[in-house]
């Protein structure tokens, strides 16, 4: 989950080329969902975002990465003994992960170098959700093996240990990035929206 965050960049923007083609945005491993944001300024896309931006525990985020895990295994209801209760040889596990993430659709007559910033936030924005998305993935990938390292008593248990692994990784992976900020993912236009009193 990438914390909705619209500060200044600290360092100097270099000049951009404008956009000549759209770029495709891609999470791999993912479902994505728009949002559309509109604007024909940098400051009008900033509102629009503020406004528009799915909340999670009670913020506004400019992505948010959804996941789902679940898995099971084949049990003899004939055999109810403990080493018949579960077969920890075949677990089956379910992922779903659904990113939401903002669209804009420049007007005609944007400023091309607003185009192209918008683009350079919005691809910094999907690599820093798709670093969510590797670490639900390859967790989920580990969670056989951890329902396997006890035997059938406490496996459960076990594969939601790993659902809380997911959970302290992401979480680390925000505090350490600034929630996507130090990789790119904030937007050069947030010190001219400031004064219109968003934040």
């Amino acid at each position: 989950m990438l914390f909705f965050t619209l500060t200044a960049c600290a360092h100097p923007q270099l000049a951009r080329p404008a956009v000549t083609e759209v770029p495709v945005i891609a999470i791999p491993g993912s479902d994505l969902a728009f949002y559309d944001v509109h604007g024909s300024s940098g400051v009008e896309v900033v509102e629009s975002l503020v406004n528009q931006a799915p909340e999670a525990g009670g913020i506004r985020h400019a992505a948010v990465t959804e996941w789902g895990i679940v898995w099971r295994y084949p049990s003899d209801t004939e055999d109810s003994s403990a080493s018949a209760a579960c077969d920890l040889d075949h677990v089956l596990v379910d992922v779903t992960i659904l990113t939401l993430f903002p669209r804009w659709s420049p007007p005609i007559g944007a400023n091309p170098e607003d185009v192209s910033e918008w683009w350079r936030y919005a691809l910094a924005l999907a690599d820093h959700e798709t670093v969510h998305v590797r670490i639900i993935d390859d967790l989920a990938n580990s969670i056989p093996e951890a329902l396997r390292a006890g035997g059938c008593e406490g496996a459960d248990q076990r594969g939601l240990a790993v659902l809380d692994e997911i959970r302290a990784r992401s979480s680390e992976l925000d505090t350490e990035t600034l929630d996507g900020t130090t990789t790119g993912a904030q937007l050069a236009w947030v010190a001219a929206a400031q004064p219109s009193g968003l934040f």
